[in-house]
């Protein structure tokens, strides 16, 4: 047995490579993925906001789509979705 892998585990990865290897438990619960509709309604408070001189954060439209739709994103993510 090889130090630090646990029993089986180094026979396992010099077997199978890295994805013979289990995956750990997440924490939390699962990430909710984003519909069309989740994704159109920032676009379009966007658009209004800024017909009215109105400009947001990040951190502040993600609060946004937490409370009027539900939907947990980090803020990271959500500035990497705006970019596309």
């Amino acid at each position: 047995m090889q130090r630090g892998h646990g029993p089986r585990g180094g026979q396992r990865l010099h077997d199978g490579g890295v994805k013979a290897q289990p995956d750990a438990p997440r924490p939390g619960h699962p990430a909710r993925v984003l519909g069309d509709d989740d994704r159109a309604a920032p676009a379009r408070l966007l658009d209004v906001s800024a017909a009215e001189g109105i400009t947001w954060t990040v951190p502040a439209l993600r609060d946004w789509l937490r409370e009027q739709r539900g939907a947990e994103i980090s803020a990271d993510w959500l500035w990497e979705l705006l970019r596309r």
